[in-house]
């Protein structure tokens, strides 16, 4: 077994960090954030992961983690997309964990989170949606025709989904 160094701690803050990029303007109020997490624009959020990368750690695969929808902006998301265009790397997001989220997408976007996602164009076969608790049979069906993944935590999929 490999001893963790110094380099590897690093790295797990930096990913911790990762595109933390604000959509919580899209969603304000609905959510804290953490404030101990350093939140990051899309631009330093990429190179941050590329630093990663070259770092060559053989049990490190860095992607990106936009955390929520609440917590990044629609400016972000596109930033990120533009930049990961060609890239393989994975990319989560926490979606549809609570019903107040679910209920203030559809406020201002006028679409569910997984049913936003979807309708922009945005999954594909990197996308892992985290929770997604409440998410409708349409979405999961959506999320399933575009190759993205669902990754549940701690309730069924769709379990409340109204």
């Amino acid at each position: 077994m490999r001893r963790v160094t110094e380099a590897d701690t690093i790295a797990v803050d930096e990913i911790r960090v990762l595109a933390k990029a604000r959509f919580g303007d899209m969603i304000k109020g609905v959510v804290d954030l953490e404030r101990s997490i350093l939140l990051l624009d899309a631009d330093a959020a990429w190179n941050a992961c590329q630093r990663l990368r070259a770092g060559a750690r053989p049990l490190l695969h860095a992607g990106l983690a936009l955390h929520s929808l609440r917590a990044v902006t629609r400016p972000s998301i596109a930033r990120l997309r533009a930049l990961a265009a060609g890239d393989s790397g994975p990319i989560h997001i926490h979606v549809a964990e609570q019903t107040a989220e679910v209920e203030a997408s559809l406020s201002v976007t006028g679409a569910r989170p997984i049913e936003w996602l979807a309708r922009e164009g945005l999954l594909d076969a990197r996308w892992q949606l985290v929770h997604a608790t409440h998410a409708t049979p349409a979405e999961i069906d959506a999320v399933a025709a575009q190759g993205a993944g669902i990754v549940p935590t701690g309730a069924k999929v769709g379990i409340d989904a109204t």
